[in-house]
C-alpha cells in the first residue's frame, strides 16, 4: 500500500482560504493574458526565448498543473499577490532595473537586442511599482544551476530567496498564518470591507495587491 503524497504548498494554501470562507478570493489569468491594457509586448521586453531561458523547471511544472493564480485578498491581511502569464511577464520585465546602470542606457539595450536578461519578474503584489519576484540565476552558484527566485523591491533586485518550491512553500506559510490570526468575527469583517474585493478577486490589468 502506498502513502498517500503530501499535499502541495500550493494545495495547503488553497484549502487554508476555503476553510475561512475565502475560496472565492482566487481566480486565474488565461495564459495569453495582458498585464497592459493595450496587449503590446514593448520593444525593450525580453523575447520569449529569453524569458523561458530563466524558468526553472519546478515553475514550468506548476503552471502547468495550476495555470497563473491570482490571489486577492481583504487589504487587512496584506498576502495578495498574483502569478504573471507570459506575455504579462514580458511587459513586467522591462520595468526591472539593472543595479546602479543608467535606466535609459538599459532600456536602448534592450531595444536593440545587445541585453543580457539575467532577471525576469513572474509574480508580484504590486506590477506599477515593479514590487514582487523574478527568477534570475546565482552569479554564485557553481556549474550549471536552474533559476532561483529573487524579490523585487521597485523594480530593483533585493536579495534572493531561494528555489521556487521553497518561495512557495513560505506564501503558503504566510498566508496561513496571517488568517488564523484573525478570529472568525475579525476575518469575515475584513473580508467584507468595501472595496476590498468583496466580489471576489480582481483581473490582473492595474492589479495591486
Amino acid at each position: 500500500m502506498h502513502a498517500t503524497p503530501p499535499p502541495s504548498s500550493w494545495s495547503t494554501l488553497v484549502q487554508t482560504l476555503a476553510a475561512h470562507g475565502l475560496a472565492d478570493q482566487i481566480s486565474s489569468s488565461a495564459v495569453d493574458a495582458s498585464w497592459r491594457r493595450d496587449g503590446i509586448v514593448p520593444e525593450d521586453a525580453p523575447s520569449q526565448a529569453q524569458f523561458d531561458a530563466l524558468l526553472p523547471q519546478a515553475y514550468r511544472a506548476f503552471v502547468a498543473e495550476h495555470g497563473y493564480p491570482l490571489l486577492a485578498a481583504p487589504s487587512e491581511l496584506h498576502y495578495a499577490f498574483a502569478f504573471l502569464p507570459p506575455r504579462a511577464a514580458r511587459q513586467v520585465s522591462t520595468l526591472l532595473a539593472d543595479e546602479a546602470r543608467p535606466f535609459a542606457e538599459v532600456r536602448a539595450e534592450r531595444r536593440e537586442g545587445r541585453y543580457t536578461w539575467r532577471h525576469v519578474m513572474f509574480a508580484g503584489w504590486n506590477f506599477a511599482d515593479g514590487d514582487g519576484w523574478a527568477f534570475g540565476v546565482d552569479p554564485q552558484a557553481e556549474g550549471a544551476p536552474e533559476p532561483v527566485v529573487w524579490l523585487l523591491e521597485g523594480g530593483q533586485v533585493v536579495e534572493a530567496v531561494g528555489s521556487f518550491q521553497h518561495w512557495l512553500a513560505e506564501r503558503a506559510a504566510d498566508v496561513r498564518s496571517r488568517v488564523e490570526a484573525l478570529d472568525a468575527d475579525a476575518l469575515a469583517e475584513a473580508a467584507a470591507w468595501e472595496g476590498d474585493y468583496a466580489y471576489g478577486p480582481q483581473d490582473l490589468e492595474g492589479f495591486d495587491g
